[in-house]
């Protein structure tokens, strides 16, 4: 089987009955229907939650485990930037030297793309519906506002490119159903009015990707 780490908790959340999923595991599994259409969750493929960048020695039983069994390991996390102490060539030097240090084996890949400094929401920054840009446009407006507000208050915070991928989706009329599933942890990463998944930015995910899913 092949198990694929991301750093969302979906797995603590599944348990606690507040979500289904994460966006992000909502994405890779979509991706996957996408472009491997045969590969099946849960006999092929399963996604694992780490619940943290620094959470991977928890997990190294379930990396074990898996190379035991013939399996393959996958690591999807955040390149990050300088900013919070990440970017590209430190987070892979770091990843890589806890694969070491706790004898596992995985290949890994860094979002946006394999090579920048960036998160998953970078990644999907890029895949947003340039019809809808102007929602994107609001929301970083709103945040000069609270920006500026903060010059003299010191009391607010927005939550960056992830509050503006959030409301992105949470402004798109939804029927009751539709609305339900959004807030069960369901992006609609299968809809193309919301996201591009042919556009080139996910070129890189599914070129590395494709090297295990045959």
């Amino acid at each position: 089987m092949i198990k694929i780490f991301i750093e969302s908790g979906v797995n603590a959340a599944q348990k606690k009955g507040s979500k289904r999923t994460t966006n992000e595991q909502n994405f890779v599994e979509t991706l996957v229907a996408h472009y491997f259409p045969h590969a099946v969750l849960g006999t092929d493929y399963l996604i694992v939650g780490v619940n943290g960048k620094d959470q991977l020695p928890n997990t190294q039983p379930v990396f074990v485990d898996n190379t035991l069994q013939g399996g393959t390991n996958l690591v999807l996390f955040d390149a990050d930037t300088r900013e919070n102490g990440g970017g590209f060539a430190i987070r892979k030097r770091k990843l890589l030297q806890q694969k070491e240090e706790l004898g596992i084996e995985f290949d890994l890949f860094l979002w946006p793309n394999n090579h920048a400094d960036g998160d998953f929401e970078s990644l999907l920054m890029h895949l947003i519906n340039p019809r809808h840009k102007g929602l994107i446009d609001c929301y970083r407006r709103y945040e000069k506002g609270i920006s500026r507000m903060n010059r003299s208050h010191k009391m607010y915070m927005t939550q960056g490119r992830k509050g503006c991928i959030y409301s992105y989706i949470a402004a798109m009329k939804k029927n009751r159903t539709a609305q339900t599933e959004f807030s069960h942890g369901i992006w609609f990463f299968d809809n193309p009015e919301y996201w591009n998944l042919t556009s080139e930015w996910v070129f890189p995910l599914v070129a590395f990707l494709r090297q295990h899913f045959h």
